[in-house]
């Protein structure tokens, strides 16, 4: 009998353990695009914990990963960002022609993704 419920017990913490884990989804990725939507359009894509965003810059504008903030999020539905302004941001890739990818590290469940495009006039001056 002490058998079968040390069994049960083992099996009851095997079961909600494995319960918490959850992918990473698209719902989980928020965009914010700067400095509006006519700047350029941004696709995404989720396989596992990588993110690739796609970052497609209208006429005039341009992007590159240093012009690409993302932050980790505990709760990709709340409002607020996990320790915004104090946490580093993950480091973004630039994967080539307006591709870009970074990894989200275990125990986050999505990212506030900022997507920068900005123009730069004929003379070089970036604004």
């Amino acid at each position: 009998m002490k058998y079968a419920i040390r069994f049960i017990i083992l099996f009851l913490v095997i079961v909600i353990s494995t319960g918490n884990v959850r992918a990473i989804t698209d719902d989980d990725i928020i965009i914010n695009i700067q400095p509006d939507n006519t700047a350029g359009t941004v696709t995404k894509s989720v396989p596992g914990m990588t993110v690739t965003i796609t970052a497609t810059p209208a006429t005039g504008y341009s992007i590159d990963a240093d012009h690409i903030i993302a932050e980790k999020m505990i709760n990709a539905m709340a409002p607020r960002r996990s320790s915004p302004g104090v946490a580093p941001s993950l480091p973004v890739t630039d994967n080539g022609g307006n591709s870009f990818s970074f990894t989200i590290p275990d125990g986050y469940s999505g990212a506030y993704v900022t997507v920068n495009f900005y123009n730069t006039t004929p003379n070089g001056i970036t604004s």
